[in-house]
Formats: structure tokens, sequence, C-alpha cells
């Protein structure tokens, strides 16, 4: 296994650790995502829904399953759970932004002399990434009780 001393440019494992736990909480995140969009279809309160969704997502993006949960939402026809799940789908895009903001960034220098990510000219710092993998955690905890207790 190497070490993250490896690297031709070193990047501190405090940054990398952070990176890694904001990936993993993602994940979780969109996980739950499709979990919800396969129990709106298997209770048919969207009827246009396919029962097997979650074996569709393999080969989607993050913004392609935020764009299927939102119209998973969309069509439901219980006005208050429609309301509530658009709003739980609009956060879970705006959170996949986000990771694609994090996940296409670019390596570079900081003014320190620190190797970090950059994105549009923005450092990514380490309570940048920490703050997002927060984010992610919080709306997979409104999502997991969304699928437990609403659905």
């Amino acid at each position: 296994m190497a070490s993250f001393a490896s690297f031709k440019e070193p990047v501190d494992e405090v940054y990398l650790i952070a990176l890694g736990h904001a990936l993993y909480c993602f994940i979780r995140l969109e996980r739950m995502a499709v979990a919800c969009v396969q129990k709106i279809a298997e209770k048919s309160y969207n009827p246009k829904l396919t029962r097997h969704y979650v074996e569709t997502v393999s080969a989607k993006t993050a913004i392609q399953i935020a764009g299927d949960f939102m119209a998973a939402a969309d069509g439901m026809t219980d006005v208050g759970l429609k309301r509530v799940m658009k709003s739980a789908a609009d956060r879970f895009r705006a959170l996949a932004k986000r990771r694609n903001d994090l996940v296409h960034a670019s390596p570079g220098t900081a003014l320190n002399g620190d190797q970090r990510l950059f994105c549009n000219g923005s450092e990514w710092t380490t309570s940048d990434i920490e703050d997002l993998a927060a984010k992610f955690a919080k709306c997979t905890d409104i999502l997991r009780d969304l699928h437990s207790k609403v659905l």
C-alpha cells in the first residue's frame, strides 16, 4: 500500500482523509436517493415508474439520478407527499452538483504551497470539504427518514 508521502507532490493526510470522507458520505447519500426512487416505484406513488429502478442506475451519473428523483417526486399523485419529496430531490440535486464541483476539480498549489483542489479558481480547503461531507450526511439522514417513515 502506498503512503501519502509517496506522491510526487505530497498532499497532507488530513486533506486526503477529508476527501475520502466526503466521497464516502456522498456515496451513501446517492444510494439513499436511489432507495427513495425505488420505494416510490414499489408503492406505486408514481404510476409511471418501473418497479425495477434500482437495476437501472449502475451506468447513471449522480445528476441523472437526481433528475430521476425529481421526476419520480414530480409524478407522485399525493400532493402533500409530492411537495415533501420534491424538496428532498431538489436538495439532493444541489448536493450532486457540489459533489461534481469537488470530484471534477483541478489539482494545484495553494498560495501557502499546499497541494489542493481548485474549482473555477477557488481552493477547496479542508474545512470546505468537511462542511460538504456534513451536508451530504445530513441529507442522507433526511432521505433515510423519508424512506423509512414517510414512504
